[in-house]
Order: structure tokens, then sequence, then C-alpha cells
């Protein structure tokens, strides 16, 4: 979340797929296949864009409470065409989910200590 705060949800994003070697053009947060960026740091990155783009394009699902913010579209690439009030809330959301993500990882890390 710290990454967030400081760059900006569009920034962080383009800086995840920086990491993975991608064209901001040729995103497709559906296509990205986290296992096939060898070293754990790539992975770590992958899995974050993957996770994340896919809590704000779809949530839990259509027939959900929540299904997502961009209406399946990625991202970045909505980001980049919309207000910043629109912006404003995708990131709200961002916070939210990976505040959740943080914790969890935390609970699992404790639970293999």
């Amino acid at each position: 979340p710290t990454i967030i705060l400081n760059n900006g949800l569009g920034a962080t994003l383009a800086f995840f797929l920086s990491k993975l070697e991608k064209p901001i053009d040729d995103v497709d947060y559906k296509s990205i296949n986290p296992e096939s960026f060898g070293n754990a740091e790539n992975i770590a990155y992958a899995f974050l864009y993957k996770h994340l783009s896919t809590w704000l394009a779809e949530g839990n699902g259509k027939d959900s409470a929540f299904s997502g913010l961009t209406n399946g579209e990625d991202p970045l690439k909505y980001i980049m065409e919309k207000t910043a009030i629109d912006v404003a809330i995708l990131t709200e959301e961002a916070l939210s989910i990976l505040n959740w993500i943080k914790k969890f990882a935390k609970a699992m890390l404790e639970e293999e200590l």
C-alpha cells in the first residue's frame, strides 16, 4: 500500500508491469501467468498485479455484492481514460484489498513458523 500512497495507483501498476517487462499497450491482466516469470521477485510482482487487477476489474464476480469497478477492463487502461474522481475511488479500493492481502500473507507466514 505504501507504494500507492507515494506514487499513485497508475504509477504503481506501471511499475509492477515494468518488472515483468510487459509493454503497457499489450497488457491484459487475464493473460498474465505469474509462474512464467522466472525469479521470485518477478513472480511476486506478477501475482500482485494479477490479484489487484482481477479484484478491481471483476471483484467477486458478476453476481456478487462487489463485482469490480472497471467493468472487466484492465485497471491501468481504465485509469488512463477516467477522471480523477474515478481514479480516487479505484485507489481506495486498491488500498483496501492490498491491506487485506498483507494481513492474509502475514497470517500465512506466521502459520509456517
